[in-house]
């Protein structure tokens, strides 16, 4: 089940365009479905089942012939490595230094590829949802970041992942983005020529 429905993407939509009526700021939100394959850790997985079951069976089951264990071998590891590919099992494979390092990876690539270092006053902020790795990145770009500094970013993230985790996810968003509004608007006011430089719209 996806983190946000349309009805969701549209709520956060609606809550960047209202935020960037009283403020300078750029407010982007990209929803990444997961960050990276895992790939070696959902092998070792598949792996491990595999043989995990196989030894099960030889030990606990001593009827079943050596043959038919061997024989089920290909079909069980194939079992294994779709079951180790669904999302939810294979983030808790993967360790967290592996998810923070695919999330900060994606994060810094969605700043560049969405252009949110591409306006005027270098005001872009990029709000990156890991929706997978129940993750949430924020990187501004260097005219908000400076007067903002980093622990103001860190109270909005750490709000939308507690959120996220309770199954409020489009809420927290929309809240979070709306009081960020609230500092922004004070600390880097709308400018009487400022004009909306990139979309509103949630990509994901």
């Amino acid at each position: 089940m996806a983190l946000l429905d349309e009805k969701d993407l549209a709520r956060i939509a609606a809550a960047v365009k209202r935020v960037e009526e009283n403020t300078a700021g750029e407010i982007v939100v990209v929803v990444e479905p997961q960050c990276d394959t895992y790939g070696t850790w959902r092998a070792l997985g598949a792996a491990l089942f595999t043989l995990a079951v196989s030894l099960g069976v030889h030990l606990f089951i001593p009827g079943v012939p050596e043959g038919s264990v061997l024989a089920a071998q290909l079909p069980l590891g194939l079992f294994a490595w779709w079951l180790c590919g669904l999302p939810r099992v294979l983030i808790r494979l993967a360790p967290q230094a592996a998810e923070m390092a695919a999330v900060d990876r994606q994060a810094k690539l969605a700043f560049l590829e969405n252009g949110v270092h591409r306006t005027r006053d270098r005001s872009g902020i990029l709000v990156f949802i890991a929706e997978a790795e129940r993750r949430v990145e924020i990187l501004a770009d260097e005219g908000i970041h400076q007067r903002m500094g980093e622990a103001t970013w860190q109270q909005h993230v750490d709000a939308m992942i507690g959120a996220i985790r309770s199954g409020r996810a489009a809420d927290g968003i929309c809240e979070q983005v709306e009081a960020m509004g609230r500092v922004l608007a004070q600390s880097f006011p709308r400018r009487p020529d400022d004009t909306n430089e990139l979309p509103d719209t949630v990509r994901h």
